[in-house]
């Protein structure tokens, strides 16, 4: 009495849980008696899976001219993918007449741990423009290996901060199902939590002045190397630059002027929307040059009704070029003031009166100066570049000049009383400005104008306040944005 069992498969690698595995075992009487009470036993394979396919003549006895055929499976589990060991599947066979005989056939596991990392971020308007603003993140972890993840760490980096573990005491974790801290292959992990905009990061410009807030966050585990994603929301500079039309509004519910016209607590319904002012935006100054132009009498940095003051007290007004806004003509700023009914006439000015370029660069320049004051960036990100605050700078020192002020006042008066018209050299190609000769500086920067003179041409300079003032641009480079 002999036999011979003969196991093989035709699936050589797995790659996945739930792949099923198909075996043959050929078991040959090798002997010259017949073989009785034959008996296969396969413990590796599917409950019920093993079945006798041919070669028996029907009367259950394994007889010297014949070889039995059966096929079995077994079907791959997530803990044998996680094994990563090698699929060893031995079946053995008895009768009355032999000893038992076995034989194997191996499979190779083929793992391959994988996983994606996805980040977003949410914000309402699509931008960070105000302080408060909330931003909505969520990190999102995808198994999308074969085998199950270990030791999961995401690690969340938010510009300007130091990286922080993400866990469930900093955010909201959803997906791990079944509470056991491993990422299996059928879950996705979402870490969810919010972000509040502050003064910094709007006065940086999304802290390193690119005009966006980036996120990184990058993931870990035992079995992968480091995935990462990053995510930005757009730093909206400022809540949207106006033309000089919309700040001189003053009829039906489009009174605009209320926002500048010095009075604390009379603005309209959508003072502190988006892409409106939040509240009073005038600036108190406490002297506006050698006229002693007095309008925050009381010092409380507010201009209202408690600043009640005989001649020549101003009650509201603007001190262009005061860029720290403390209401001074510091060293190194030029300035002129103009009180707010001048300012209003300007922004409205008629068809003859724009005839005087000097009307047409007030107007610009007061529309530029109230969008700044509104809450707008005037620089750009690179030093390089011309900007709204190049423009107010030789809009100031342009209208000095053409008027001839020296008190740092200017009234329509003087404009009128020092007309230029639009063919003149001061507006077509420049004049000498603060150092009275003496070497050009840096204020002559735009492209179109000549590097020898001081103070631009006009008519440069009012293309460069009217394109911030319509678009927030300068030369096409972003400096603010429209609402």
């Amino acid at each position: 009495p002999s036999l011979t069992i003969d196991k093989n498969t035709s699936d050589s690698t797995v790659d996945h849980a739930g792949q099923v595995i198909h075996y043959t075992i050929d078991v040959d009487n090798t002997g010259n008696i017949d073989l009785t009470n034959v008996q296969l036993t396969d413990p590796f394979a599917d409950a019920g899976s093993v079945q006798l396919a041919s070669g028996d003549d029907g009367d259950g006895v394994l007889e010297t001219n014949e070889t039995w055929h059966y096929t079995a499976t077994h079907t791959v589990t997530q803990a044998e993918m996680n094994a990563g060991t090698d699929l060893v599947n031995l079946a053995t066979v008895d009768t009355t007449q032999t000893d038992p005989q076995s034989d194997d056939a191996t499979t190779t596991v083929d793992q391959d741990p994988s996983l994606t990392i996805t980040k977003t971020a949410v914000i309402a308007d699509g931008h960070a423009d105000q302080v408060g603003d909330v931003i909505h993140y969520s990190v999102v972890v995808d198994n999308t290996g074969n085998i199950d993840l270990h030791n999961v760490v995401v690690t969340d980096t938010f510009e300007g901060s130091a990286p922080v573990i993400l866990d469930t005491s900093n955010s909201t974790l959803t997906g791990d199902t079944d509470g056991d801290g491993v990422l299996d292959v059928t879950e996705t992990w979402t870490y969810t939590y919010d972000h509040v905009v502050t003064q910094n990061e709007l006065n940086t410009r999304g802290i390193d002045f690119d005009n966006s807030l980036d996120n990184f966050a990058s993931v870990t585990t035992t079995e992968t190397g480091t995935a990462s994603d990053d995510a930005h929301v757009p730093v909206a500079l400022g809540p949207g630059v106006r033309t000089p039309g919309f700040w001189s509004q003053t009829n039906g519910n489009t009174n605009w002027t209320k926002f500048w016209d010095g009075i604390v607590g009379n603005e309209s319904k959508q003072s502190g929307t988006n892409g409106f002012p939040n509240g009073e935006i005038t600036q108190a100054v406490v002297n506006a040059g050698t006229g002693g132009h007095l309008v925050d009498t009381n010092g409380d940095g507010l201009l209202n009704g408690s600043d009640a003051a005989t001649a020549p007290k101003i009650a509201a007004g603007l001190l262009i070029g005061d860029f720290n806004l403390d209401g001074i003509q510091d060293p190194g700023e030029n300035t002129f003031f103009i009180n707010f009914s001048d300012a209003q006439s300007l922004l409205n000015a008629n068809q003859k009166q724009l005839q005087n370029a000097e009307y047409q660069e007030g107007r610009a320049l007061v529309a530029t100066w109230l969008n700044y004051l509104a809450g707008n960036p005037i620089e750009a990100s690179d030093p390089t570049k011309v900007d709204a605050k190049d423009a107010i700078q030789w809009g100031v020192n342009w209208l000095l000049k053409t008027t001839a002020q020296t008190d740092g006042n200017i009234t329509l008066g003087d404009m009128n009383s020092h007309s230029v018209t639009a063919g003149s050299a001061q507006w077509n190609i420049g004049i000498d400005g603060p150092d009275a000769g003496i070497a050009p500086t840096a204020y002559a920067q735009i492209p179109q104008y000549d590097s020898a003179l001081d103070i631009p041409g006009g008519v440069q300079i009012l293309g460069v306040l009217d394109e911030y003032n319509n678009h927030g641009t300068v030369y096409g480079t972003v400096i603010a944005t429209t609402p």
